[in-house]
């Protein structure tokens, strides 16, 4: 069995069985609220909020919303969720943004299209990739984010997976600053570190996109964060 696949399988029968959730990879010893140090989603030194769930879903219908990296993904994400024995409904679209565009269609203006079909149990935001550089301030890009949080139900939980752009290093770090911030105020939320793992070395192949063995770390990090929210 390939090492992924063997993963994923731990992953699952932990999720299901509720015996280790910190096997998969998340962290509940700490409850919302607690500062700890979390390289690569901060300026250097600076403080973040752990936001790892209190209590797990028991729900197995999960959405995710992405842009070129989760398309890179999509095949893997998929056999992730089967693994895991979610139903995985995936939009991603090359060149997606938070609150902007018409084509493709911003995450703001999709998420009204996905509640038609009923609140799922869990969102997947993959998103802020193409809104690095955008704005000048922490703040403003803090606004962008809670303008889609304002459309997604308070009760629904979210993981957000943050951005990381190799020839942009300081507008990412403010933009996973002002993720980790509003996500905070907000609760019921989790971030996945990709910022982390994407300055690795054979990650990505162009600064921003995912090589093969960058999907399957991009891969195996969504699977780690669904796998803390199931029960």
């Amino acid at each position: 069995m390939p090492a992924l696949a063997r993963r994923l399988t731990v992953c699952a029968a932990a999720a299901l069985l509720a015996a280790s959730v910190a096997a998969c990879g998340g962290d509940d010893d700490a409850a919302d609220g607690t500062v700890v140090e979390v390289s690569g989603t901060m300026p250097s030194g600076g403080p973040a909020v752990d936001l790892s769930p209190v209590e797990q879903t028991a729900g197995r219908d999960v959405v995710m919303i992405g842009d070129s990296i989760t398309v890179a993904s999509t095949p893997g994400l998929e056999a992730a969720a089967g693994e895991l024995g979610v139903e995985l409904t995936i939009y991603a679209e090359v060149g997606r943004r938070i609150t902007v565009g018409r084509s493709p269609e911003a995450a703001i203006d999709l998420v009204d299209d996905v509640l038609d079909d009923g609140q799922p149990d869990l969102f997947v935001i993959a998103l802020g990739t193409n809104d690095i550089g955008k704005y000048a301030t922490q703040e403003e890009y803090e606004a962008v984010i809670e303008e889609l949080l304002a459309v997604i139900p308070g009760s629904a939980p979210i993981t957000w997976v943050n951005a990381y752009l190799r020839d942009d290093p300081d507008d990412s770090a403010v933009f996973n600053a002002a993720l980790i911030a509003t996500l905070g105020n907000r609760g019921n939320a989790t971030i996945a570190r990709w910022a982390s793992i994407a300055t690795e070395n054979g990650m990505l192949s162009d600064g921003i996109h995912p090589t093969d063995d960058g999907t399957v770390e991009f891969t195996d990090l969504v699977a780690d964060e669904i796998a803390t929210w199931l029960d």
